[in-house]
């Protein structure tokens, strides 16, 4: 995605579009994470998936309690979930899928 010559009143307009669904996103966020997807906008098969599920998405894929989720976070087997938002916090989903075929972190 070219970005180079992207006015920052552009930026600004589109992170205040988004900004009372993502409080915590900013015009440097926004620009990162789309620097992420190619040209054409569609994610290759071959990469790992960079969608975050929500903790209760994960717990019902692993099978768990949110509570028991926590503590995989905490002693360090699932990675610890980010915030997107005040209350928000996601995690991985190839964190998740990494740790039912057997492995973790």
């Amino acid at each position: 995605m070219k970005l180079k010559n992207t006015p920052h009143n552009i930026l600004d307009a589109a992170t205040a579009l988004l900004l009372p669904t993502c409080p915590a996103l900013t015009a440097d966020n926004l620009v990162a994470a789309l620097r992420e997807y190619p040209e054409n906008g569609t994610p290759s098969v071959a990469e790992p998936s960079k969608k975050l599920l929500t903790l209760r998405q994960a717990a019902e894929r692993l099978a768990i309690s949110r509570t028991t989720l926590w503590r995989l976070c905490q002693d360090g087997t699932l990675p610890k979930p980010l915030q997107i938002g005040l209350r928000s916090p996601r995690l991985p989903e190839a964190a998740i899928d990494k740790l039912c075929q057997g492995g973790a972190k």
